[in-house]
């Protein structure tokens, strides 16, 4: 049941930047969808995403900033642990990105102190398979997803191993997925979550018409 409620949310938040990018490009107006949107709220999942690395350019952090505002917004508990980030980083970004982290770190603030239900809990692990974290049987959250990718199609025998211990494995591209899956990953753990795209920012319309000005 759950992992058809994440399947689920995910196909709803992928429509979501798609509806952003027709009403950029072509001036549509599509009525919200907070019907359904309210199903990932009431069910009262707590999700967490873990990256390694604290605020900076590299591409774990940046790839996670592009999903992090509609994440935030679209899902009542869901926190995000990372390393540090500093006032000076927050500062170049927009208002919503720099919500988005304080806020979600401050969720998982309050899920450590037990400030948040302990309920049914999703974890994505976001960095290189074998450092994702091993958990005893007990510990293991209801769902746990790696996500990661590689610029090989050889797979390190090592990531093989380390991804059997997640439910999905979360990755960019289709060439990813047949990737992991050419190496030995069960097809059934693996799914293609391409990165996202922020179409108020990168708008279609504008760069358009800059190309017919110039």
């Amino acid at each position: 049941m759950i992992r058809l409620l994440i399947i689920y949310c995910i196909f709803l938040w992928v429509g979501f930047f798609v509806v952003l990018y027709m009403r950029n490009e072509h001036g549509l107006q599509v009525k919200g969808n907070e019907e359904r949107e309210s199903v990932c709220v009431r069910s009262q999942l707590v999700w967490i995403w873990r990256l390694p690395v604290g605020c900076d350019f590299s591409g774990f952090f940046v790839e996670l900033l592009g999903y992090l505002p509609s994440l935030h917004e679209k899902i009542e508990f869901f926190a995000l642990d990372s390393g540090e980030c500093h006032e000076d980083f927050l500062s170049i970004l927009s208002e919503k990105e720099s919500s988005a982290i304080k806020e979600t770190h401050r969720s998982m603030e309050n899920l450590k102190s037990g400030k948040l239900p302990r309920t049914r809990t999703i974890v994505i692990e976001h960095s290189e398979p074998c450092a994702w974290s091993k958990y005893m049987p007990i510990q293991k959250p209801d769902v746990f997803i790696g996500r990661t990718m590689s610029e090989s199609w050889t797979i390190d025998h090592s990531w093989i191993r380390c991804a059997s211990r997640v439910d999905e494995l979360w990755l960019p591209s289709r060439w990813h997925v047949e990737a992991f899956k050419s190496a030995g990953v069960p097809e059934d753990k693996l799914m293609a979550i391409p990165e996202a795209v922020d179409v108020e920012f990168f708008n279609p319309v504008l760069a358009k018409r800059q190309q017919r000005q110039s």
